[in-house]
């Protein structure tokens, strides 16, 4: 009689234990759900902020310690004058410097007698946190990210006064430029995630903190050039004439 009841009554606490189990798993399931739920709403939230990043902390590959991007890839090297180019991508005199002196500092880079970098800031978008100025330097940071930055960088200068909308940044000015395939899908994740959300703010400040009262701006060793003639004529006619005033800035 006493063995049945102990096997009675180890029964009833293998159900209770059972019970207790039971009870223990549907809290745990509760909380991992509220949790989920929690997580997703936040993403949602997010998601519907058109000015809620997402990525934000990257470099792009040709990145320079002042915030720049390499023209060409190509680091400075001793015994070569180096190039610092402000200017922000809405501004009217840095489009028709660009138009005016980019060929040949390309050339000049290419050459080897020259190294140059594009230091982008955003001071024409106002109070705006994306603004048209900023959205066309991220992209730019991610075209450099796919190998694309110095075709990317003349070509917003040339589409200058369309607003910059986010259908042409990451859409139009690709496929104009031919970005397809991975390049083109690493491209638009770069842009959409605002992987160099940072980056851009990091230039912009810089240019406050060096000094430069207005773009575009394009020093050597600290000294500026004069771009300009009078009657806003470019100052260089040939890259060896800009070469020259490069050269001798820099001694």
């Amino acid at each position: 009689m006493s063995s049945r009841r102990a096997a009675l009554r180890q029964q009833q606490l293998a159900e209770e234990q059972a019970k207790r189990t039971k009870r223990i798993a549907i809290a745990a399931i509760a909380i991992v759900t509220v949790a989920v739920v929690a997580v997703l709403a936040l993403l949602g939230v997010r998601a519907l902020s058109p000015d809620a990043p997402t990525g934000g902390q990257g470099r792009p590959p040709a990145a320079t310690a002042g915030h720049g991007i390499l023209v060409a890839g190509k680091a400075p090297v001793d015994g070569v004058p180096h190039l610092v180019m402000w200017g922000d991508y809405q501004c009217p005199y840095c489009a028709v410097a660009e138009h005016a002196y980019g060929e040949a500092i390309i050339g000049l880079v290419d050459d080897g007698r020259l190294t140059a970098e594009v230091r982008t800031a955003h001071f024409r978008d106002g109070k705006a946190e994306f603004g048209p100025s900023r959205r066309a330097a991220m992209a730019a940071a991610a075209a450099d990210a796919v190998g694309h930055f110095d075709a990317y960088h003349v070509a917003l200068y040339e589409a200058m006064g369309n607003g910059f909308p986010d259908a042409f940044l990451r859409e139009e000015l690709p496929a104009r430029l031919g970005i397809t395939g991975s390049d083109l899908d690493a491209f638009q994740r770069a842009y959409d995630d605002r992987t160099f959300a940072q980056f851009t703010a990091d230039a912009n400040e810089a240019l406050y903190a060096s000094g430069v009262e207005g773009t575009p701006s394009y020093q050597v060793d600290g000294v500026d050039l004069e771009l300009f003639g009078p009657g806003g004529q470019p100052a260089f006619a040939t890259p060896e004439a800009l070469l020259g005033a490069i050269t001798a800035a820099a001694r």
